[in-house]
């Protein structure tokens, strides 16, 4: 169950403006859908983001950097008024994206948090084609220079020596239409029965380079 928890009052370190956020005691992926590019999303699976603008100044926020004031329950009392006014953080998914965050190199020389928005990126694009009920291929096509551009600078950032990092370094190049090499580096990876190389190896081989789900009988 996703339970909601109190919210959060912080501090925008560019501006000093306070600012809330909502935070969560819990979520679950019941009902989530998990994607070839490692995307899950789901009814009740919403993890908190770690970047958004601050409503004040503009400027993006990383929530690890904003100094915290204090929390607050719905039904807390002696709230200060202050605090109920202060307007919401503005998240970057529900609003101009992360295209921005990334072309201005608001990682700076942090390679956790350029991945973070890269991914972000990546999924935000692929987000255009996932479903295909709610499909934009016209957008998605206008920003395959950017889709490529950001997956080709993704490589370098994943660890190769997990799991997680090999795959998505072979599906990065399946999505960019390189079967050849997505299918080179399947093959070196150590577990020949793991269902998500599998499933890789056969789209490669199809020739087939749209975002799946993952889907298990």
């Amino acid at each position: 169950m996703t339970i909601e928890g109190p919210d959060r009052i912080i501090e925008c370190p560019n501006c000093n403006g306070l600012l809330s956020h909502i935070t969560f005691l819990s979520w679950n992926s019941l009902g989530a859908r998990q994607w070839t590019d490692s995307k899950l999303d789901g009814p009740m699976f919403v993890p908190l983001d770690s970047i958004g603008r601050c409503p004040h100044c503009r400027h993006y926020l990383w929530l690890e950097d904003a100094t915290i004031v204090g929390e607050y329950m719905w039904n807390d009392k002696n709230v200060p008024l202050e605090w109920k006014q202060c307007p919401k953080i503005v998240w970057l998914k529900n609003s101009d994206g992360y295209s921005g965050a990334v072309q201005q190199k608001v990682f700076g020389t942090s390679g956790k948090r350029e991945e973070y928005l890269r991914m972000h990126l990546w999924w935000e694009i692929n987000d255009l084609i996932r479903h295909e009920n709610e499909e934009d291929m016209e957008t998605f096509q206008e920003r395959l220079e950017e889709f490529a551009d950001n997956l080709h600078a993704l490589i370098p950032l994943l660890d190769m020596t997990d799991r997680r990092g090999q795959l998505l370094h072979a599906e990065i190049f399946r999505e960019l239409g390189d079967f050849e090499k997505c299918l080179a580096l399947l093959a070196d990876f150590p577990n020949r029965d793991d269902p998500v190389r599998c499933l890789l190896r056969d789209l490669a081989q199809e020739k087939n380079r749209r975002v799946q789900e993952l889907k298990w009988d």
